[in-house]
């Protein structure tokens, strides 16, 4: 039985005080009195739900203003997803065992817990939604991925054949090559190829062809650190999404759930293929790789670049296994197809997308982009384009959330007293109405209505 929060309405003012205050990050004598809850990319799909949760305290200023909350997903596939390729348990992990460790900065954590019977689990965490987030569309500015991967170094060099992966205290980290990761991406690219073919023919080469027909029998040896190979703590999931940015240069590292033990590259590798754009990379990798290892240098350890390079390729060789597999993800509406699609002409966009990147992307697929806003002057074509704002699927509104597209982001995502305040909004409206009906009516003597 868990003794902490496993849904929403089980998180209480007198959990977030013990939470903040065993954390050190709040006074004993304060305590949370009040708390608000907006829910962050609530959808199915997701794997685990997440809340910012905004605290008032007996005192003002006596803890952080806003925290976020995580919890195990609602949806049952995700939750068996997330069960057998422990997820849950290897996050919580991470901030109980490793985040103190690192020498980079993730968000600082109040609270993580996980109950192995049920997988459940709980992450109270810093809120750093403030902080600046780099378009994985756009790809990483080469300046930005400088920092980045100096940063990755400073923490693989901490974790550098640690002594702490033989310490039974550890055992929940598992390498990338064990089960079931390697059985699970075996079949996930058999049943994906044939859908991706028919979805994207446009993309599929006789080379890439080629590949995918041997590349079932190698992702085990791909995922497998070879023999005299130095192995680290691994992200699995280097990319801008997960990376959040200070002007100072800070480069913070969210959502460590598919950490596991492996070869120094992974990360590497990962970051540079999947987020930069083609001809960034291919004008700047071999910086990047020069900058990653000197600081691998400048912090003790010498890795052999031959053994290295070695690894890079493997890796970028593995990554194919993520764009295959969305054969097999539905487009879940009209807006998604459009994107792919080579005859549509005209894109129809909310305002919240308004941006260089949307506007490039479909310059680049020779589409027309029409912005929907409000305001626009009466008979401009602009004008009547404007069409109301509906309801976000999931995705969307996470995404809302983490670029700070705040139309988006407020047309789904409110307070619970705004949607309270709403009918109280409309019953004044009435009243006001009717009095002003009454007035007109029977035109009383000027002055004040009593």
């Amino acid at each position: 039985m868990a003794t902490f929060p496993t849904v929403i309405d089980e998180v209480e003012a007198q959990w977030l005080t013990n939470s903040l205050r065993s954390s050190g990050s709040l006074a004993a004598d304060s305590k949370v009195t009040e708390f608000d809850i907006e829910p962050v990319g609530m959808g199915v799909g997701i794997m685990g739900l997440l809340y910012r949760l905004s605290l008032r305290y007996d005192s003002e200023g006596a803890g952080p203003a806003t925290s976020v909350l995580k919890l195990a997903s609602a949806d049952p596939q995700a939750r068996h997803m997330a069960q057998v390729f422990r997820f849950y348990e290897k996050e919580v992990g991470f901030y109980r065992q490793f985040a103190e460790l690192t020498p980079i900065p993730t968000t600082a954590c109040y609270a993580a817990d996980h109950d192995p019977e049920t997988d459940d689990f709980v992450l109270l965490f810093e809120d750093v939604g403030d902080a600046i987030v780099h378009s994985q569309v756009d790809g990483c500015p080469v300046d930005v991925a400088l920092l980045t991967v100096k940063n990755l170094a400073r923490h693989h060099a901490r974790f550098a054949d640690s002594a702490l992966f033989d310490n039974s205290e550890f055992a929940w980290l598992p390498f990338g090559s064990d089960p079931p990761t390697p059985e699970a991406l075996i079949q996930g690219i058999a049943g994906s190829w044939e859908p991706f073919k028919e979805k994207f023919p446009e993309l599929v080469t006789s080379e890439l062809a080629a590949i995918i027909e041997r590349f079932p029998g190698s992702v085990r040896s791909l995922l497998t650190v070879k023999q005299g190979r130095p192995i680290t703590l691994v992200h699995g999931d280097y990319r801008l999404d997960n990376l959040f940015f200070s002007p100072d240069g800070t480069v913070t590292t969210i959502d460590w759930q598919v950490c596991v033990k492996g070869p120094f590259a992974y990360d590497l590798a990962y970051f540079i293929t999947q987020s930069l754009t083609i001809d960034d990379r291919q004008a700047h990798e071999t910086a990047l790789i020069d900058a990653y290892l000197d600081e691998l240098q400048a912090a003790g350890v010498s890795h052999d670049r031959d053994m290295l390079m070695d690894d890079y390729r493997a890796t970028a060789m593995f990554c194919l296994c993520y764009p295959i597999q969305t054969g097999r993800v539905e487009l879940v509406n009209d807006r998604a197809r459009a994107l792919i699609a080579d005859d549509v002409e005209t894109l129809h966009l909310d305002r919240g997308y308004d941006s260089g990147t949307v506007r490039v992307c479909a310059a680049d697929r020779g589409i027309d982009d029409v912005i929907c806003a409000r305001r626009r002057p009466r008979g401009t074509a602009q004008h009547k384009t404007t069409t109301p704002l509906g309801m976000r699927w999931p995705v969307e509104r996470t995404n809302s959330w983490l670029s700070n597209f705040g139309q988006l982001r407020r047309n789904t995502d409110r307070h619970p007293q705004h949607r309270l305040a709403q009918p109280a909004l409309a019953i004044v409206l009435l009243i006001t109405a009717k009095l002003i009906d009454w007035r007109n009516r029977w035109n009383p003597p000027s002055g004040p209505i009593r």
